[in-house]
């Protein structure tokens, strides 16, 4: 029931008993949906395809492949852009530790803590218990560079250390990732047949990397636009003000990162839980963002709104 953020010997918790942290195993949604695909009669399943090439051909659509030509009347395509240039790149590469005692607080989420800013960008620590001893540990990097495993790999381990308390652990698992933030993902179709979807046709929001419950929104959108014109829908745009204040907000952290733990500790510090939630999520509204825009300082971002309006003169 608690969030819990930290900077420079600074802590913060965010305590609410009507919102629940929850998480979901990937291998558990993976079986899940394979088993669904696997009991549906009209889906077909083809692991180790590759896609060269999607044309549209007004009538049909032509999917070439390493496996051959497949026609299709419309196509959901969810492959990554290859030229795509993020504000921001939140990268992060974490692991899931059992501790021999119990060094870990299972009500207590670790957010964002140990924020700090370096030579390579702004930087945190998430800590997600499962119990008292076992919890998944996270070195996230908000940078406009993609590297930075190795960094991130000698980070997690002073990190682990620290929060195991010298005692003895085992590593259950790793997961890494890098998730584009780029406010106002173009969400429109390719052309009539040709839908994209997924992190290149907006299903992540720019500001905060939150992507799971979108997708899962949009899915429901689609079968149900697959229904009833057998043809599938993009995801739904972002408000315009939502994200233009989220390429704000983003531009922003890339050009003063120092200013980031600053930003984000104001937040907890300021805006009650259940704004900060839909702020993260996808349920923010014209007034929570007001909410949040109040917590901040004012000057970087009045300095970036002139430095965009010169430039665009």
């Amino acid at each position: 029931h608690s969030w819990e953020f930290s900077h420079d010997g600074v802590s913060h918790s965010h305590t609410s008993h009507d919102l629940a942290y929850e998480s979901l195993s990937s291998i558990d949604f993976y079986r899940y949906a394979m088993d669904r695909i696997g009991r549906s009669p009209n889906v077909d399943f083809l692991p180790g395809t590759r896609v060269s090439a999607v044309e549209d051909h007004r009538d049909y659509v032509l999917i070439h492949t390493n496996k051959g030509v497949i026609q299709s009347s419309s196509v959901v395509d969810t492959r990554p852009a290859v030229d795509d240039s993020p504000t921001l790149n939140q990268i992060f590469h974490g692991a899931e530790i059992q501790v021999d005692g119990d060094v870990f607080d299972p009500n207590t989420v670790g957010l964002m803590t140990d924020m700090s800013v370096d030579q390579d960008g702004f930087r945190f620590t998430y800590v997600l218990p499962y119990s008292n001893s076992r919890a998944l540990i996270e070195e996230t990097r908000f940078s406009p560079r993609k590297g930075h495993r190795d960094i991130l790999k000698a980070r997690l381990t002073r990190s682990i250390n620290r929060l195991a308390q010298s005692r003895a652990f085992n590593i259950i698992r790793q997961e890494q990732g890098c998730l584009p933030m780029t406010a106002g993902t173009a969400n429109v179709s390719e052309t009539p047949n040709i839908v994209k979807a997924g992190a290149s046709g907006g299903a992540i929001r720019g500001a905060t990397g939150y992507a799971f419950a979108r997708i899962q929104s949009w899915a429901r959108l689609c079968a149900q636009s697959m229904v009833e014109s057998n043809k599938p829908c993009p995801h739904p745009p972002d408000p315009v003000w939502l994200s233009k204040m989220d390429a704000l907000f983003l531009r922003v952290i890339k050009n003063e990162p120092r200013l980031a733990p600053v930003l984000f500790m104001a937040m907890a510090q300021r805006v009650p839980p259940q704004v900060f939630v839909r702020f993260l999520s996808d349920e923010c509204k014209v007034l929570d963002f007001f909410r949040v825009a109040r917590s901040f300082p004012k000057t970087p971002f009045l300095s970036e709104l002139i430095r965009v309006e010169k430039r665009a003169v």
